[in-house]
């Protein structure tokens, strides 16, 4: 997992309840992409050997692929909108070619594109 058990993020001291949301709202945004690329990698790996296998079942590792895929695109989306209405992070401090806003608008365009078809 990316937040590790110890985070402060897991322990946060006693806030107001709108903050505790918010941030959670970020944990989960975070923890579902991480999920969802670990059992994506699992897929495609598993996709890999019965390729060579050739079993017949392969149908659902694809449905599986696609959903995880697909869940790391909408969690990232969903991160990137909290970091946006986050009041402690400070965007005028952003440099104008900031790498993770430049990202995080190619996962928003991505997701757009294909969410509003």
């Amino acid at each position: 997992m990316i937040i590790d058990e110890n985070s402060p993020l897991r322990r946060r001291p006693s806030i107001n309840p709108e903050q505790t949301l918010f941030l959670d709202g970020i944990c989960y945004s975070i923890e579902m992409a991480d999920l969802a690329y670990c059992r994506l990698r699992n897929t495609l790996n598993s996709m890999s050997i019965n390729c060579v296998n050739r079993l017949p079942s392969k149908h659902i590792y694809s449905v599986s692929a696609i959903l995880d895929a697909w869940s790391i695109i909408d969690s990232l989306d969903r991160l990137r909108g909290f970091l946006h209405c986050a009041e402690f992070v400070k965007k005028d401090l952003l440099p104008v070619n900031d790498p993770l806003t430049q990202h995080f608008n190619t996962v928003r365009l991505l997701r757009n594109s294909i969410q509003h078809i």
